[in-house]
């Protein structure tokens, strides 16, 4: 009974502490909020605005909003911008990072490059400007768990229109190449829909840390069934969308929960149900909806062409067929290497680049590479900052995980996800552009790089001490 008590008391404690901390600091994580949620809109929004259509006002409104909230961020933050940070390597990389995007808005305005494509750069500059005034003020883990809980609440909402389409609108067994029809439904929200591949990448993001949680941390009945209900979600999204490189993290992840279950847990019994529930059961559920729709619809298969599915569902013979995707047998990087060439061949700025979105302009497409985004846009200059970050990045994290952080708990869950996130998202720049541009993996990038930064130096700082 006292127990009982103790533990409603520091819930209420917690509580309490957290609605003091949004009241105090309302303005950075609306200001944060705003720059997170004008992710899809630019510029055009409020050029072409309709003001007799509810939805073009909405998208003007989250595009110019966070050019409105930064006057008053700036003043009321503006002695919290100064970053201030033990490590002069970080001081110096930082600095760095903010002249290759002043180097990317010389290079824009310089080139034939659209101008407009400059608001990328000064979103990816308003954020990174929040996350310091978090660093300063020691705020960098709810900041984290607040960008999680937006991050999940919208892949939540594009998975449940992605899987009542894929169960009741269409013929497909896999979502690979879902995108337009599959999330068309969500164009409520925006003009544009998430490809399957950028759904995948936000599960997982939301993924890691969720699983972390589920496997260290005693909570009631009622709250664990809804996130694993939640989980179950982001893995059947992950499994459907069959994004190659976010499955084979995947993967690995569910390596690294099978060694955790067993270094955290001391009974056999507890060790085999957790890896069952976390690993196995997720894919059983998946491989069962799909089998079971599979058979339910083979009749109405029967009496239809391709070309009626296609109408139906934007139905495509070689990827939807299966449950699981096929590789194209001509390019088996989908065209990958045949871009990076093009970006090679045609880029005439080899030191400073043609400015924001510098690939759209060289090929007219993404450059599906961290590196050669920031060749394209920023020249070798660029490409040789981004290389020094992301392999403070690795130094930092691999020490976290491996040395200072060997097992998990309930007190190290948090900082071993945000490592886990940086490593995902280090592999997965080497194929899309990532967080070298404004987007949901430079927020997250960012986020757990200054987090992890912040607390590999305590615990440098207290070893010195001691």
């Amino acid at each position: 009974m006292i127990t009982c008590n103790l533990e409603i008391s520091l819930k209420m404690i917690k509580k309490n502490i957290i609605l003091n901390e949004l009241k105090k600091n309302f303005l950075l994580y609306l200001f944060f909020l705003s720059v997170f949620l004008s992710l899809d809109t630019n510029f055009d929004n409020i050029k072409n605005i309709d003001i007799t259509n509810s939805k073009s006002i909405f998208l003007g409104i989250r595009f110019i909003l966070p050019y409105c909230l930064l006057i008053f961020f700036i003043k009321k933050y503006f002695n919290k911008l100064n970053f201030r940070h033990d490590d002069v390597y970080v001081k110096i990389l930082l600095n760095l990072l903010f002249f290759s995007q002043f180097l990317q808005i010389i290079s824009t305005t310089l080139s034939d490059n659209n101008l407009f494509n400059l608001t990328f750069i000064f979103s990816f500059i308003m954020i990174i400007l929040s996350i310091i005034v978090f660093d300063n003020i020691n705020s960098l883990d709810k900041l984290y768990v607040f960008g999680l809980i937006i991050l999940t609440i919208i892949t939540l909402i594009y998975s449940y229109i992605l899987i009542k389409w894929l169960i009741f609108d269409s013929f497909h067994l896999n979502l690979y190449g879902s995108w337009p029809h599959g999330t068309e439904a969500g164009r409520i929200f925006s003009n544009e829909v998430p490809r399957s591949s950028g759904l995948a990448r936000s599960s997982l993001l939301s993924l890691i840390p969720l699983s972390f949680f589920l496997l260290t941390t005693r909570i009631y009945k009622i709250t664990y069934l809804i996130l694993y209900l939640v989980f179950l979600v982001l893995v059947f999204i992950i499994l459907t969308t069959q994004s190659r490189v976010v499955l084979f993290c995947y993967g690995l992840g569910s390596l690294t929960l099978i060694i955790y279950s067993f270094q955290h847990f001391i009974q056999i019994k507890k060790k085999i149900a957790q890896i069952f529930l976390l690993i196995f059961l997720p894919i059983i559920i998946w491989y069962s909806i799909i089998e079971i729709k599979y058979y339910l619809q083979l009749e109405t298969e029967i009496i239809l062409t391709n070309k009626e599915k296609t109408e139906v569902s934007g139905y495509s013979g070689r990827e939807m067929t299966e449950k699981l995707r096929t590789v194209d047998p001509k390019s088996f990087t989908s065209r990958r290497f045949i871009d990076w060439k093009d970006i090679l061949d045609k880029n005439d700025r080899k030191f400073f680049g043609y400015g924001a979105l510098g690939d759209r302009y060289l090929i007219n497409q993404s450059a599906s590479s961290t590196f050669f985004y920031n060749y394209a846009s920023g020249g070798i200059i660029s490409l040789l900052i981004f290389i020094l970050l992301i392999l403070r990045s690795i130094f930092v994290n691999f020490q976290i995980v491996f040395k200072i952080e060997k097992k998990i708990s309930d007190k190290n869950y948090m900082i071993l996800s945000a490592s886990f996130i940086q490593i995902f998202l280090i592999f997965r720049c080497f194929f899309e552009s990532s967080f070298a541009v404004f987007g949901i993996d430079s927020i997250f990038f960012f986020i757990t790089f200054f987090y992890s930064e912040k607390y590999y130096q305590k615990i440098i700082y207290d070893k010195k001490i001691i």
